[in-house]
């Protein structure tokens, strides 16, 4: 029986039905503190409605009724398989096992056999793999059943405490979005203090007592960049953090003052000229910079021309398409700047008082074929007449255009401009990468050391034949028993990393050199690297990509980016732009933000599940590392890899996989005890014109402890890590 103190303790927190709850939970030998946070979790204290998952049926349909929920069950129950189902009453009963159950108990839609049904499989699975386990089972699977497992434990441990009449601690004081008063003046006036480690500038433009949603974006970036997880929710820990950075912000300040404006003066506002020169000198850089572009243009076209007048050497692969590419590259590049040139014609025209001239145009001439004979060339082209263009409207004088027009005008001429940079800069990128994969095509001659043939015997020296020793066969290293071994993870949809952006680029620039038809396909490659929130996303446009080039290949078609596709990928690669290697060739390098070495980045080394979980915060997070121990196990990564960029001739190296959290390691099929997550190891594929023996070699000096072998067809990459919890030297074959 129910006390008549646990009811009004239950209705004090908002539980609905205390009497049925505390009767239910007795009867299926669970918890009361457990079941109100369950009911607190799930339904806001047990109402009886539908879930909110999204992507599936009745997601809100609000209470739940007889009628409605037979209805729910034949549309679940009409999709093959049973895939689309809903959370149900009190306990949102969603996995439709459990809503059978509870229809046979009398109806999944009455409170008391919902609750009923929810209690005993809770308890089931508590009782089969614990309490922790058998809550996270209880949710699902993933990193949310985790963080699902925990609030409940957290709630039931507050409830445990009301049902016990004990006081419950104060909550810490958290600040989140809607939220208004002084605490949020406070917080909103530091985060506008306090400086961004990216782009120097506050993380808020000005204080406010309203936590909307720019302070909730810029405390997400605060936290990211101070090793939190990025909630967005000022709890105790990121108050602290923020506390610490003010304080240290204020301390920079003192190290080098800077002139404030008279106080009690409003600092004048700028005046025409101001504006105008300030105007003038950006429009100046930015003209050096397309300067810039097109020199860099001109010296792309200057290598392309020694390239085709270098004789081929000929090889397998070679098949005297050279010369047509070189041609195809300069004749776009020479149209696009000629549109340039045009544009710029355009421009003068609209911009000056006089009229136009008057240009005739002509009609094409109807094609003619490669064999047509020089009577038919002079019948087709005496054929094609000559039509004068009808008289253009008399274009207005500057002086006669009102202000919204003349900015019209200017918005116009500036989004012709644009397009045509952008498209430009898009050739010069294909030129570049035809140039590379023109050159492995056609490679200088390397001074090979001259290979005796080990099938005859060498010359006699004074009459006798020197013996030989036997060369042992070459046996395969063993695996070792521990956790270095498993499957190759491959990027599929979904991951997230600096890999997946890269390889968008590269994937659009491998179609087109394959003759592929879907022009749409590749400009949507290249709008998806190149946007803000999808550039490191592996999208359904990436998919379909990789789907592509998979049928392009000859490989099987599974949407999925393996080691073999990207071997085929490396020579599309995009690299550096000319800034970024002129900087990575100096000291300028370390104000990189996230910059290890000269060559490698820490988002490199970042997991790629869908939170794209930072290897910083990372293994603070699950392995108990303070900020400062996870930058230096980010370092020696670095280092190791820096070395093993240079003995592989200085080339670029990609990450196919660095840092994992455990669930994610899971999820690939990775080793329980893999060194990954702890952020020792690094899969690493050759870079182009290394073979995969070669790479091998590299590693085994470059990393002191596990080296793994992992061949074409079993991911084409090495596994290097420097993890010594695991052993001294270990090297396997995959």
């Amino acid at each position: 029986m129910a006390t008549a103190t646990q009811v009004d303790r239950l209705r004090a927190g908002k539980i609905l039905n205390p009497e049925l709850v505390i009767e239910e939970a007795k009867r299926e030998g669970l918890r009361l503190s457990l079941a109100c946070a369950i009911l607190e979790k799930e339904s806001s204290g047990g109402q009886n409605v539908f879930g909110h998952d999204r992507g599936t049926i009745f997601a809100g349909a609000g209470k739940v009724t007889r009628e409605k929920y037979l209805d729910y069950k034949r549309q679940r129950d009409a999709e093959r398989g049973r895939r689309r189902m809903q959370g149900v009453g009190p306990v949102q009963l969603t996995w439709w096992e459990w809503q059978d159950e509870a229809d046979a108990e009398g109806g999944c839609w009455d409170p008391r056999l919902n609750m009923r049904i929810g209690f005993r499989n809770l308890v089931k699975l508590m009782r089969a793999h614990g309490e922790p386990d058998g809550i996270r089972r209880y949710n699902g699977t993933g990193e949310a059943a985790e963080v699902y497992s925990r609030d409940v434990r957290a709630r039931a441990r507050r409830w445990h405490q009301t049902l016990s009449g004990a006081r419950p601690p104060a909550p810490e004081a958290s600040l989140r979005r809607g939220d208004t008063g002084h605490a949020v003046l406070v917080l909103t006036r530091r985060l506008a203090f306090v400086r961004d480690a990216k782009t120097r500038a506050g993380y808020l433009d000005r204080k406010r007592t309203t936590f909307d949603a720019e302070t909730e974006l810029a405390l997400k970036r605060f936290q990211r960049q101070h090793g939190l997880k990025g909630t967005g929710v000022a709890a105790a820990e990121t108050l602290r953090t923020l506390d610490r950075a003010t304080r240290a912000e204020k301390a920079r300040r003192k190290r080098a003052p800077t002139t404030k404006p008279t106080p009690g003066k409003p600092t004048p506002k700028p005046g025409l000229a101001e504006v105008v020169n300030h105007f003038e000198r950006r429009a100046a850089l930015s003209d050096r910079a397309w300067a810039e572009l097109l020199a860099h243009g001109g010296r792309l076209r200057e290598v392309l021309e020694r390239e085709q007048a270098r004789p081929a050497v000929p090889s397998a692969s070679s098949n005297g398409a050279a010369p047509d590419t070189l041609a195809d590259a300069l004749a776009r590049i020479e149209a696009k700047l000629g549109v340039l040139v045009t544009l710029e014609q355009r421009q003068n025209e609209l911009l000056t008082d006089s009229p136009p001239p008057v240009i005739d145009v002509a009609p094409a001439p109807p094609p003619i074929s490669v064999g047509a004979t020089a009577a038919s060339v002079a019948t087709a082209v005496s054929a094609a007449t000559v039509a004068p263009a009808p008289a253009l409207p008399r274009r207005r004088a500057l002086t006669e255009l009102d202000h919204a027009e003349l900015v019209q005008r200017i918005a116009l001429l500036d989004r012709m401009a644009r397009r045509a940079r952008a498209e430009l800069i898009e050739r010069y990128e294909d030129a570049e990468a035809e140039l590379v994969a023109l050159r492995l095509r056609h490679p200088r001659h390397p001074k090979v050391p001259p290979v005796r043939d080990q099938r005859h015997p060498p010359a006699r020296t004074n009459g006798t034949v020197p013996t030989r020793r036997p060369v042992p066969s070459a046996k395969p290293e063993p695996v070792p028993g521990g956790a270095q071994g498993g499957r190759s993870v491959v990027t599929r949809r979904g991951d997230k990393a600096t890999l997946v952006r890269r390889s968008k680029i590269a994937l659009a620039r491998y179609l087109k050199a394959q003759g592929d038809p879907d022009l749409e396909l590749r400009k949507r490659l290249r709008r998806d690297a190149r946007a803000p929130g999808r550039r490191t996303l592996a999208t359904g446009v990436w998919e379909q990509g990789v789907r592509a080039a998979q049928r392009v290949a000859g490989q099987p078609v599974d949407g999925e980016l393996d080691g073999d596709l990207m071997q085929l990928l490396q020579p599309h690669w995009p690299t550096d732009s000319t800034a970024k290697r002129a900087v990575r060739a100096t000291p300028a390098w370390r104000a990189i933000p996230g910059q290890l070495t000269p060559n490698f980045n820490l988002s490199e080394l970042a997991c790629k599940d869908r939170d794209h979980t930072s290897y910083v915060s990372g293994l603070m997070r699950e392995q108990g590392l303070s900020k400062q121990e996870a930058r230096q196990r980010a370092k020696g990564l670095a280092r190791r890899l820096e070395h093993l960029r240079k003995l592989d001739g200085g080339k670029r190296l990609v990450i196919n996989s660095a840092f994992r959290t455990k669930v994610y390691n899971r999820s690939v099929g990775g080793e329980p005890n893999s060194a990954h997550t702890r952020g020792f190891a690094v899969d690493v594929p050759p870079p182009p014109g290394v073979s995969l023996d070669r790479h091998h070699e590299h590693a085994k000096q470059a990393f002191e402890c596990g080296v793994g072998y992992y061949a074409k067809g079993r991911g084409y990459f090495i596994h290097c890590d420097f993890d010594k919890t695991l052993g001294g030297r270990r090297t396997w074959r995959g």
